[in-house]
């Protein structure tokens, strides 16, 4: 018992001290690893995963270049809150992905890691990642929390396009 406790709380310390140990998958011989942090700048938009096909980048866009990419772009923008430790985030990567291959002309997809970036996101007080948000003609129109489904991202985007 005196064991059971100790293996628990080893593994509490384990994800207080390390949040992203908590998304690294579990190796054969059973150690936790730490999970590899992913740079904004890696991060990929593929929906068809390793099977092939176009792999798509967003942009990466940060507290510097926010008003330049986004708020003053002809095109609308949709911005993609986001953190590489964020497990629903990655969940909704093939749906951006479909999205902006879908929109492409008519819309523009960045992504802003919010803990790199995390004056522009406190200012549209963002509080839950993965948060989207479509903009156009300078203006904030629609917000969408949480890893949505296609159909309803779609949705969105035809109601304010």
């Amino acid at each position: 018992q005196k064991s059971c406790r100790g293996a628990i709380l080893l593994l509490m310390l384990i994800v207080i001290a390390n949040p992203a140990a908590c998304f690294a998958p579990m190796p054969a011989g059973g150690a936790m690893q730490p999970a590899r942090a992913v740079s904004s700048r890696t991060l990929r938009l593929n929906a068809r995963g390793v099977h092939g096909g176009l792999h798509m980048v967003a942009s990466d866009v940060t507290d510097a270049d926010f008003k330049k990419i986004v708020i003053d772009s002809a095109v609308p923008t949709l911005v993609s809150f986001w953190a590489p430790w964020c497990g629903p985030c990655r969940m909704i990567k093939p749906v951006l992905e479909q999205v902006q291959e879908e929109y492409a002309g008519k819309l523009n997809l960045v992504q802003m890691n919010t803990d790199e970036n995390q004056g522009t996101a406190t200012e549209y007080g963002i509080r839950s990642i993965p948060t989207l948000m479509l903009f156009k003609n300078g203006e904030r129109v629609d917000t969408i929390i949480g890893a949505v489904p296609k159909t309803t991202l779609e949705s969105k985007l035809a109601q304010k396009l």
